[in-house]
């Protein structure tokens, strides 16, 4: 669902990845590459709101998943 709205409200939508990675939801959202590129898009084109957000999601997605997240996300074309 957040991944659908990150066009029409990415701030919004990369502040709520954010914290569902922070509160446990890693997998979940690692599972959802559409969302993962869509975070790389915003730390393109985004707000630097939105930016500074995609990218503390990005890092604690690393932090908290170790290398085989880190591994999976550099797989990622986008």
């Amino acid at each position: 669902m957040t991944a659908g709205i990150m066009a029409v409200m990415p701030e919004e939508a990369v502040t709520i990845l954010e914290a569902v990675v922070k509160r446990g939801g890693l997998v979940a959202v690692a599972a959802a590459f559409v969302g993962i590129k869509k975070l790389g898009t915003v730390l393109r084109e985004g707000s630097e709101r939105a930016r500074e957000s995609a990218a503390a999601t990005l890092v604690t997605m690393c932090r908290k998943g170790g290398s085989e997240i880190v591994a999976e996300l550099a797989g990622i074309h986008g």
